[in-house]
């Protein structure tokens, strides 16, 4: 990843922390909360996405309930 001069580096959440002992600052670490159907309540996203920053995240890309979108709830 570092050769290819990305900027950052996407894992799952369970190995946020590892990605960034492996990278410090040299690249960022993302991941997705709510993936990959974004039926998590709100509560839950909030959570995981605090967890993930804690760990080192520094990228987050949050799944809108698709369930809920197909069904037109767009607020």
């Amino acid at each position: 990843m570092l050769q290819y001069g990305f900027a950052a580096v996407y894992v799952n959440p369970c190995d946020v922390a590892y990605a960034k002992s492996l990278l410090g600052d040299r690249a960022a670490v993302g991941t997705v909360i709510g993936f990959p159907q974004g039926a998590t309540t709100t509560r839950t996203k909030i959570f995981e996405g605090l967890e993930a920053i804690d760990n080192g995240a520094t990228e987050l890309d949050i799944v809108i309930n698709v369930s809920r979108l197909k069904d037109g709830d767009t607020d």
